[in-house]
């Protein structure tokens, strides 16, 4: 079965969820490494393994690397990375409406108009009983960027594309089933 972008993205913040718990636990037992370094070494690890891996086979870039998973990992001194540390991203995740051309901020509460610019991802997130948001299951929404702005937005409401880094915010390619175009 070929997988989508989306599929292969929207299966990492499963694993999260089902993961989280367990990995935060472990990272509480160790005393050589903050609980915070430990859960971003993790979540780095694992993004480059379920995310960055597919990504590649999907896109038929042999050498594409993906921007780091929210902070990326801290057990590499000159890289955010966890494997290949001297390899530099090409590709930025992004994420566009499912179906029409305006996202809801769950932050802000304001409607986002991404019909010519594209919502930067960063991580998975929930949005707290407090209105913002936090790092811990469910993973039911999407961290990202838009004009600088931080901007919360539920997981439902998004698609994924890939954009090189260097180009034009808005300007990706959504990998679909057949990855061998970009859509309509």
């Amino acid at each position: 079965m070929k997988l989508s972008l989306d599929d292969v993205i929207l299966r990492f913040a499963r694993f999260l969820t089902a993961s989280w718990g367990v990995a935060y636990e472990a990272a509480g037992t160790m005393k050589q490494v903050e609980r915070a370094e430990f859960m971003s070494d993790w979540t780095q690890a694992n993004w480059e393994l379920l995310v960055e891996t597919p990504f590649r086979e999907l896109a038929g870039f042999g050498k594409s690397f993906l921007e780091s998973y929210g902070e990326g990992a801290d057990c590499n001194e000159k890289s955010s990375r966890v494997w290949l540390p001297e390899v530099k991203p090409t590709h930025r995740i992004a994420c566009r409406p499912r179906k029409i051309s305006y996202i809801h901020d769950m932050l802000s509460g304001n409607v986002i108009d991404v019909s010519s610019r594209t919502v930067v991802f960063n991580h998975f997130a929930n949005k707290s009983v407090h209105g913002w948001y936090e790092q811990a299951p469910p993973f039911d929404h999407v961290l990202g960027y838009y004009n600088d702005q931080e901007v919360l937005l539920s997981i439902d409401q998004v698609s994924f594309m890939a954009e090189e880094i260097g180009e034009e915010i808005g300007g990706g390619v959504k990998l679909n089933d057949d990855a061998r175009a970009p859509p309509p």
